[in-house]
């Protein structure tokens, strides 16, 4: 039997490679992709490297699918894949390491006929795909992030305009809101004092305000904060939410009235959250100028809050890092940046208290986008990175095939498994096939095999309750 394995994307990448000694911390920085579009969303790390995980879009393509790039330990390229073809938009909202050297891909995808549905993919990080799922969510759900909440995982984000929560592992389903004539909108949640708290945007009368929701266990609202209408603030979001040792902090991305004319300014600041009666107290940032919040992370050594620089700082348009401690107060600010344009995305902290940045820049190979990562070894006191020379260096990919291999493994890659989950038994299932001489096997997550067969019903007798994987293969694959 042949078990399924990734697809390979044909296309040239690039690597950008810099490396910066700092005072106290060691900054290096990589792009890759390709002649298309790519862009960074969230880096993985775990302990043999680090997955970068994000959207690729080939030129005239309308295709956008999941993009996966691994490096190891020396922070050095290893492989490149695309997540299986199936929907012709698919959009990476998080990932997280589910199990030692294994991505969780949380994805929204947009079916023709369905609407928005979300999956999860698995890759280990030796480029094999594992499988994906589709929870069974209510219809219209996007989903924004993963958390752990009460010993169980929890996707969150929004549906039909209101926030909601799923549990993946007992399948249950929150919803909260509701408020009559306004549309909400999920970024980013955490769990704080037991609490699930997400945060995003309420649009009322064509005007988005900051939104704060604290959730109980049983899914009433512990707290709701919306914020008010103000004569400076024309429209305002949250972005990012972290929880610290002492506080809970949100990232707020707000637009003012430019008082010299032209477009207004938008500017980022951040908001300390009592979780214990949803009290909302604003710290400082900056008030004029393009600078956008993207995300906000708890460190072992304070509070990072990320944002795009523009044409006042040095670079435009680069990665603006604040170093902040977990009580708020001010601890040193760095601006990071390419010769070229730099869009960061999300933070993400490992184990050792490194710190990596998702994002793309536009230049590195004929003015496209690219995903790029950059990590810093701990945060140390942030400078002004842009005066360092960069060296460059482009290798060619040799694990990328052939644009023309993506269309003969079209059709293979859109099986799926319909009921999932499931208790008693599953079915194989891909457009366009109504009978196969398919062979497959169930997977335990820790390698055992528990049971084999061939056709397209799985039966599930006797198979202990959990996560599994299905591989499957035909005498021709």
């Amino acid at each position: 039997m042949t078990s399924f394995s990734p697809l390979r994307w044909a296309s040239l990448w690039i690597c950008l490679a810099l490396w910066v000694n700092l005072a106290d911390a060691q900054v290096e920085f990589r792009a890759i992709g390709g002649p298309g579009l790519e862009q960074g969303k969230v880096v993985v790390p775990h302990a043999e490297g680090a997955f970068l995980v994000g959207v690729s879009k080939l030129p005239n393509s309308d295709v956008v699918r999941g993009y996966i790039a691994h490096f190891d330990e020396a922070f050095e390229h290893e492989w490149s894949t695309l997540l299986p073809y199936g929907d012709p938009i698919e959009l990476v909202v998080d990932a997280w390491e589910d199990e030692p050297g294994v991505a969780a891909v949380l994805t929204q995808r947009l079916d023709v006929q369905d609407g928005y549905q979300a999956a999860i993919h698995r890759v280990d990080d030796s480029g094999l795909w594992l499988g994906s799922v589709e929870p069974l969510v209510q219809g219209g759900f996007r989903p924004a992030r993963h958390v752990e909440w009460l010993g169980n995982s929890w996707i969150v984000g929004t549906r039909s305009g209101h926030p909601a929560a799923y549990n993946l592992d007992d399948d249950e389903w929150l919803e909260w809101g509701d408020a009559p004539g306004t549309y909400d909108r999920i970024h980013d949640a955490t769990v704080g004092d037991n609490l699930l708290i997400a945060v995003g945007s309420r649009t009322d009368v064509d005007t988005m305000h900051t939104a704060i929701w604290g959730v109980y266990p049983l899914g009433q609202l512990a707290f709701e904060h919306i914020e008010p209408a103000n004569d400076s603030s024309l429209w305002s979001q949250a972005d990012g939410i972290a929880t610290t040792p002492e506080s809970v902090l949100v990232l707020q991305t707000y637009a003012v009235d430019n008082p010299n004319g032209g477009d207004p300014h938008v500017v980022h600041n951040f908001l300390g959250v009592n979780t214990n009666n949803g009290d909302v107290g604003a710290f400082y940032g900056p008030t004029t100028g393009q600078r956008p919040g993207r995300d906000i992370a708890s460190t072992p050594q304070g509070a990072l809050i990320l944002a795009q620089s523009d044409g006042n700082d040095n670079p435009p348009q680069g990665f603006r890092l604040s170093h902040v401690s977990n009580l708020g107060a001010f601890v040193s600010l760095g601006i990071w940046g390419t010769d070229f344009e730099d869009d960061p995305g999300r933070i993400s902290v490992g184990e050792d208290g490194s710190v990596w940045v998702a994002g793309s820049t536009r230049g590195t190979l004929d003015g496209s986008w690219n995903a790029c990562v950059l990590r810093l070894d701990s945060l140390g006191p942030l400078g002004q990175w842009y005066g360092e020379s960069p060296g460059f260096g482009v290798t060619s990919d040799p694990l990328f095939g052939t644009l023309a291999s993506v269309d003969d493994e079209k059709s293979w890659s859109r099986w799926r498994l319909s009921p999932n989950p499931a208790r008693e038994g599953t079915r194989l299932e891909a457009q366009g096939i109504e009978d196969l001489a398919v062979e497959w096997r169930i997977v335990a997550m820790d390698g055992r095999e528990c049971s084999r067969g061939s056709g397209l019903s799985v039966p599930l007798h006797g198979i202990p309750a959990g996560r599994h994987v299905v591989e499957i293969g035909s005498s021709t694959r």
